[in-house]
Formats: structure tokens, sequence, C-alpha cells
């Protein structure tokens, strides 16, 4: 367990050691939130009927770009030991290589949270006010929501991040992945607005459970059943990507080349 939460406190400390990406990121994230809410503003002034109100969706984006943020993860951390030949040495460390990433990219997670994603919605929320969440147990539940949907984003990473021990470079694979996460996670819009066709399509993939599943539950769009079912939901894809980057991991280290050192 030492060894692990050594990693974790390393990712935290290198984020630390570029502290003016983390302020050039925290108003990024700021400018993204409010030319996204200033959109939607329009566009509700335009229109009437919509499935959720302004002062939610406002909440909505706000937390989606806030989470986008946090769950930032370095998709060429492991391109980037394999090309080096630093990765024999990750495989033979007393650690679960996995359990070593996740920790590494939990500390980078934990200095987002505070340092990016906690002033920006601070920033946000003083300047257009956010809605508190539907109830305390929304809160929990949003909570352990967002948890589930870290994990799978990581485990859907790990699967893309592990294809390097047979690619020797992974930037269209992570940048297709990046795109999709964009439109289909929520981001880019939120999904009530999709058309149902491609609603119905997004329902049976990971990633509406990243980090739509998690806003909708604090804004209250989800309650009682369906929330059960999202959690469980997540719980399924987590086991799923699992078993699937574990699966290549294994054959990976069977057949890997190294490049360099």
């Amino acid at each position: 367990m030492n060894g692990y939460w050594g990693y974790f406190i390393l990712g935290y400390r290198e984020q630390l050691a570029y502290l003016s990406d983390s302020i050039a990121g925290t108003l990024n994230s700021i400018l993204a939130m409010v030319a996204s809410i200033a959109i939607w503003k329009a566009i509700y002034r335009a229109g009437s009927g919509h499935e959720i109100g302004f002062d939610s969706l406002v909440s909505y984006i706000t937390l989606m770009f806030a989470l986008k943020s946090a769950f930032e993860m370095d998709d060429f951390f492991v391109e980037k030991r394999v090309r080096k030949g630093l990765i024999g040495l990750d495989l033979i460390r007393p650690l679960n290589f996995r359990g070593f990433l996740a920790a590494y990219m939990g500390g980078g997670a934990a200095f987002k949270i505070v340092f990016q994603l906690t002033p920006a919605v601070l920033v946000v929320h003083y300047w257009v006010g956010l809605q508190p969440p539907a109830s305390f147990a929304a809160l929990l539940l949003a909570i352990v929501s967002a948890l589930l949907g870290y994990f799978v984003l990581f485990n859907l990473n790990f699967i893309l991040w592990v294809s390097s021990f047979w690619l020797h470079a992974t930037w269209s694979l992570i940048t297709i992945k990046d795109a999709i996460l964009l439109v289909l996670s929520g981001v880019a819009f939120p999904l009530w607005f999709m058309p149902d066709t491609l609603r119905s399509v997004i329902t049976i993939t990971p990633f509406e459970s990243i980090m739509h599943a998690p806003t909708a539950i604090y804004i209250g769009k989800l309650q009682d059943f369906a929330v059960l079912t999202v959690l469980t939901k997540q719980f399924v894809w987590v086991v799923i990507l699992y078993s699937i980057g574990e699966i290549l991991y294994r054959r990976g280290t069977r057949h890997i080349v190294v490049q360099g050192g």
C-alpha cells in the first residue's frame, strides 16, 4: 500500500511542478464554462419547452466541464515509457501495473480537483450562481457515481494505453477516443438534447456513465430506481473494461517490443 501511496504523491507533485500549466488549465475551464453557458442562454431565450430548466442546465454545464478537467489523464504516459525502454522496469516492480498507473493518475486528479476544479466552480458560482444538489442523498450518490465514472474512463484509457505494447504510436487512437468522449459523454451537448436514435445508441456505450451520470444525479434529473440502475450500469462497465484491459495487458507483456533504452 505504501508503494501505491508513493506514486499517488508523485502524480500530485508532478502536477504541482507545472503550476503555470495548472493556472492556464483553470482559466481555460472557466472560459469554456462561461462560453458554453452564454451560448445555451441564447438558445433558451430563443425557444421554449426545454427538457430541463436553465438553472439546472447551468449546474450541469459547470459540473461537466469541472469533471472533464479532473478526469484528464496523461494518455501518452505508457507509450513514452515504452519508447524510452522504461516499461520493463515497470513490469518487474512488486506492484500491480494497473494499480501503479491508477495511483499515479489519481494523484494528478487530486491536484486538479484542488487547483482547477474547485476554483473554476467557485468563479462560475460567483458569476451566475449554481443550484445546490437536489438533496443531500443526491450529493452523496453523485460523488459515488463520479468515482465510478472516473474508473470507467480509467479502464477505457488503460485499454488504449496497453495498445502501445504493439503500436509504437497511439496518437490517432487517443484523438478518436477524445472526440467521441467529448460528444457522447455530454460535454459538448447535454445528452437530453440529442436525437432519440443517437441517445439510444449512447445508452449502450460506456460514455454516458463517465460524466453525464453523476451530473444528472446531482441536479435531480435521475432519482430513486433510475439512480440504482445508473450506478449498476457504471459498475458493470468498470468490470467489463477492466476485464478487456487485463486480457490485453497479459497478452501485451508477452509480445511487447521496447524501443530505445
